[in-house]
């Protein structure tokens, strides 16, 4: 265990199943924490669970909807409940949605050369926006009945020694990608929701400052 921080804290990890998500909650459980693995799919969510548990973790696998707000709920209450608190979110859960607004099959040919319908905006906001809004704000509760942490640090710039209170009550962590950033070729759905997460984290970054609860994206590239 080599970051004692985080011994003892309950992290939920949405999107666990796999990929990104997998290795956050396997990243997680190894610095110590307690690991709630959320995701859709019930098969590999318990194995990514079972495999924390094999490795002489705490873990416990939610099945969680994050187009639900029901879902989403539910899977905070059982957690916070199970485990006595909620320290960590890692809003991971994704829908890879492509297409762009031009006519279909007037583009590159491939796979992402297709229209846009309602269902994809539906799917694609629901999951990629509003579930991180909403894991954000049934999380938030949890996080301020947390102490406040004792970090502090001691900051020399020539002008004599102060002190930083950096102690927090709870970290959210939003997973954006390069694609908020930048333009990629008939990605539309996919890097407005992404360019959404950049904002959200940033506008709720400053909402949840004066409770000590940080909130921070992470924006990985092709992986």
């Amino acid at each position: 265990r080599d970051h004692p921080m985080l011994l003892g804290r309950v992290a939920i990890v949405t999107g666990a199943g796999g990929g990104i998500g997998k290795a956050v909650a396997m990243r997680l459980h190894r610095a110590g924490a307690r690991v709630a693995v959320c995701d859709l799919d019930r098969k590999e969510g318990m194995k990514v669970a079972q495999m924390l548990q094999d490795d002489g973790g705490i873990s416990a696998f939610v099945h969680t909807d994050t187009m639900r707000e029901e879902s989403i709920k539910s899977m905070v209450a059982e957690v916070g409940t199970r485990f006595g608190r909620v320290d960590i979110l890692v809003n991971n859960a994704a829908a890879f949605v492509f297409g762009h607004l031009g006519q279909e099959g007037h583009g590159s040919g491939t796979g992402t050369d297709r229209t846009i319908d309602s269902q994809d905006w539906d799917r694609v906001l629901k999951t990629n926006i509003v579930g991180y809004a909403k894991c954000i704000e049934h999380v938030v509760p949890w996080m301020r009945r947390n102490p406040l942490t004792d970090v502090v640090y001691e900051n020399d710039q020539g002008e004599g020694v102060s002190t930083i209170h950096a102690g927090c009550r709870g970290s959210i962590i939003n997973m954006a990608s390069v694609s908020s950033f930048i333009a990629q070729p008939e990605f539309v759905p996919y890097n407005t929701t992404k360019a959404g997460i950049a904002v959200l984290t940033k506008c709720t970054a400053m909402d949840l400052a004066p409770f000590k609860i940080r909130v921070n994206t992470v924006s990985p590239g092709t992986v």
